[in-house]
């Protein structure tokens, strides 16, 4: 069990980011008329009647798998930041050990794709150790422990400081089930349709990672089947989106 474990707290560190901006809306409108359809009775189709003519000029682009205005939020978010970034790293006068530098050089070095893809998996090397040292169960924990703390990974389990729901002026510590990396328990528990194909691919993911860590084609393959079988398991522990 213990060697499962390990193996997949390796995934997880090994599995261990979205683009275009969009025009400024008026945020001043929290129900804005345009973006309904008012021929469709709410009575009959609601998310029609309140969401219909967005949806009609909102269609989803090519490149994402679903489209809406958090999306739009999330790529506004991301463009700002990329905005800020590369304005950091245009300024060749910020001194060093400032901010500015600080930043400017991390943008820096994670946009070297020459020199990461040069260094392979030797930055987690001694992660990688950690993890095979893991004789007992006090270990298995403590290795939880340090991935969630150093923001690696979330092996088994989430934990996150968020706003209360039930008062959201107060910020509270937050668990969540974990320990799998496709979106959803259904995509391990259901075999038919695209998600035997998803599943398919994942194993492969996931043994090319291995791969890449020195391991042989057979091992790897192997290893992979090991991590998945494993997040299955959890995936048949975890709650539904129902049930939650």
């Amino acid at each position: 069990m213990f060697n499962k474990c390990k193996k997949i707290i390796g995934s997880a560190l090994l599995v261990a980011c979205m683009t275009p901006a969009f025009a400024q809306q008026d945020v001043r409108k929290f129900i804005d008329p345009d973006n309904m359809d008012l021929t469709i009775k709410p009575g009959d189709d609601f998310y029609g009647y309140a969401s219909g003519n967005w949806i009609k000029k909102n269609p989803v682009p090519a490149k994402e798998t679903r489209w809406g205005s958090f999306t739009q939020l999330r790529d506004f978010n991301i463009n700002a930041v990329r905005d800020v970034l590369e304005k950091a790293g245009a300024d060749k006068a910020a001194i060093k050990g400032t901010p500015a530098r600080r930043v400017a050089d991390f943008y820096a070095a994670g946009m070297d794709s020459l020199t990461i893809e040069k260094r392979g998996y030797t930055p987690i090397k001694n992660e990688l150790k950690k993890i095979a040292d893991i004789d007992d169960k006090g270990d298995l924990l403590e290795a939880l422990a340090r991935m969630r703390v150093k923001g690696t990974g979330s092996p088994l389990y989430g934990f996150f400081v968020g706003q209360d729901r039930k008062n959201v002026e107060v910020m509270i510590p937050q668990l969540s089930q974990g320990g799998t990396t496709l979106p959803d328990r259904d995509y391990y528990l259901k075999n038919e349709g695209r998600n035997a194909g998803i599943q398919e691919a994942y194993k492969k993911y996931i043994s090319t990672l291995f791969s890449l860590v020195g391991n042989s084609t057979a091992v790897a393959a192997k290893n992979a089947d090991i991590v998945f079988e494993l997040e299955k398991q959890l995936a048949e522990a975890q709650m539904s989106r129902v049930e939650m």
